[in-house]
C-alpha cells in the first residue's frame, strides 16, 4: 500500500488477533495468535504472523493455497491476488504459490530475485526491485502479457488490485510524475478503440508509445490507459500523500493529509458513491441498512465520514477504516463482503467477497471478537510457549510481570477493547 501510515488514529501496537467478515469459506476457520499483516484473495486468505511465519485459511481448492504455502521463519511481507499469492523473505527473494496458467506466478529468473515490494493483481504480479526498477509478470486485462513498467525510478512503493496498479517514486525529482496509476495493458493494433469508447481515440493529450513502452497509450497526466479504465481525478495526481487502492474495477485515494476520500469508475453495485441514499432505488427493498435486489446495493454511511485512514476495493463494494479506527463498507452485499465488523482495527484486507482486520484489541488473546475471562487463561499459556504477542508494552522483551500488568489494563478498558 502507498504510504498506508497515518499520522493520526494509529495504534502504537502494531499486530493483533485477526476477525473476518463475507463469504465464510474465504476467511473461515480463522486462526488464534497475533497477525501483523492479513491479504485477503478469492476465496482465502494469508496472514503473516510475529514469528515471520506464513499461516493460510478459507478454502484450499485445487490449486492448493493452503498445503502449498511456502514454508520458513523469516517472512516480511504477504500479499494475494486473484487465485495466487506471494510472500517476500528479510533478504528480498520472494515466492509465490496458487494459480500459474496466466504466468502470474513465475518469478522472473532473467534478473536478481531481489525485491522490497510486491503486489499481485487478478491475472500478474507486480513488484519493485532492490535497485528501484519495476518488474511485473503474468497477463493484463486484455489477457496480453504485461508490459514492460514504466521506467525510471527508483519506486519506493507499488499497489496493486484487480487490474489496477499504482506506483510512488522514491524521490521528488519529477513532481508531476512520482505518483503513477495505470492498467498494464496495450493497444494491441493501430485504430483498434476500447470497447463501447466514446469520443476519439488516443483521447486528447495521450499518445502511443510503441517504441518504449510496447504500446500502450501513454496520458502526460500521468495514466495509462485500457478498455473500460477511467481517468484518475486530477486532484489525486496532485496530492502525493495519497494512499492507493482498488477493486474489480474501481479505485480510490485517501489524502492522508486531510483524511478525504476520492472513489473513481465502475459504480455497478453502488461501491464508488460516498453520499449515502436517501432511499433504496425503487426496484429494491430496504433491508438491514442496506437495499437488496438485483443491482441493489448498501448505501455509505450517514454521515459520510470526512476523515478516513484507509480504503479498500472489493469486488463490487468498498470498505474504509475511519479516523476511530472503526470500519464501515457498503456496496454489493450478496455475502456480507460490506458489513465488517464492529471494533477498533490496526489495518484490514479487503478485496473479493470477504474480508479480514487485525484487531486493536489487544485483551481479545483468543481472537474470538470477545473479550472475556477465557482471555487470561489464553494470555498465560501463550507467555508460558514464548509467544512474542504476549509482549503486551512491546519493549522486545516477555517479562512476566510487567507484561501481565499491561496485558490485565487493557482488559478492564471497555473504552479501547470493546465494540
Amino acid at each position: 500500500m502507498l504510504l498506508a501510515t497515518s499520522a493520526v488514529g494509529q495504534p502504537v501496537r502494531n499486530f493483533g488477533p485477526v476477525r473476518g467478515w463475507g463469504l465464510d469459506g474465504s476467511w473461515k476457520p480463522k486462526p488464534e495468535g497475533y497477525f501483523k499483516q492479513v491479504a485477503t484473495g478469492w476465496q482465502f486468505t494469508v496472514g503473516l504472523r510475529l514469528d515471520g511465519t506464513i499461516e493460510v485459511w478459507g478454502t484450499d481448492g485445487p490449486l492448493g493455497f493452503i498445503t502449498n504455502k511456502p514454508p520458513g521463519n523469516d517472512f516480511v511481507q504477504v500479499v494475494a491476488g486473484y487465485e495466487h499469492a506471494y510472500a517476500r523473505r528479510a533478504n528480498g527473494t520472494v515466492i509465490g504459490w496458487g494459480r500459474s496458467s496466466n504466468g502470474e506466478i513465475a518469478t522472473p529468473t532473467t534478473i536478481p530475485n531481489c525485491y522490497t515490494d510486491i503486489a499481485c493483481g487478478e491475472n500478474f504480479t507486480v513488484a519493485i526491485r532492490c535497485d528501484g526498477t519495476l518488474a511485473a509478470w503474468g497477463l493484463d486485462y486484455c489477457f496480453n502479457p504485461v508490459p514492460r513498467m514504466p521506467p525510471g525510478g527508483p519506486f519506493a512503493d507499488v499497489e496493486a488490485s484487480g487490474h489496477f496498479v499504482a506506483a510512488l517514486r522514491a524521490t521528488w525529482e519529477d513532481i508531476p510524475d512520482r505518483l503513477i496509476v495505470w492498467m498494464p495493458s496495450m493497444n494491441p493494433a493501430p485504430g483498434w478503440t476500447p470497447p463501447n469508447w466514446v469520443g476519439p481515440w488516443p483521447p486528447a493529450g495521450c499518445f502511443p508509445q510503441a517504441a518504449t513502452l510496447l504500446g500502450e497509450i501513454y496520458c502526460n497526466i500521468p495514466v495509462y490507459l485500457c478498455s473500460n479504465v477511467r481517468f484518475v481525478p486530477q486532484a489525486v495526481l496532485d496530492d502525493f500523500l495519497a494512499n492507493f487502492n482498488a477493486g474489480h474495477s474501481h479505485a480510490m485515494a485517501v489524502n492522508l493529509s486531510t483524511g478525504a476520500l476520492s472513489i473513481w469508475g465502475s459504480n455497478t453495485f453502488g461501491q464508488a458513491i460516498t453520499t449515502p441514499l436517501g432511499t433504496c432505488p425503487g426496484h429494491c427493498t430496504a433491508n438491514e441498512g442496506g437495499c437488496a435486489g438485483i443491482n441493489c446495493y448498501k448505501s455509505p454511511p450517514a454521515p459520510f465520514p470526512t476523515s478516513v485512514s484507509e480504503a479498500k476495493g472489493g469486488y463490487f463494494h468498498t470498505v474504509i477504516r475511519k479516523i476511530d479506527d472503526r470500519l464501515a463498507g457498503w456496496g454489493r452485499t450478496t455475502d456480507g463482503q460490506s458489513s465488517p465488523p464492529t471494533g477498533k482495527y490496526i489495518t484490514f484486507s479487503s478485496t473479493y467477497f470477504h474480508g479480514m482486520a487485525i484487531s486493536q484489541c489487544y485483551a481479545d488473546c483468543s481472537g474470538d471478537g470477545v473479550v472475556d475471562a477465557a482471555d487470561i487463561t489464553s494470555w498465560q499459556n501463550r507467555f508460558t510457549l514464548g509467544d512474542l504477542g504476549c509482549d503486551c508494552d512491546g519493549n522486545g522483551v516477555l517479562e512476566a510481570t510487567v507484561d501481565f500488568a499491561c496485558f490485565m489494563n487493557e482488559h478492564t478498558n471497555t473504552t479501547r477493547c470493546q465494540p
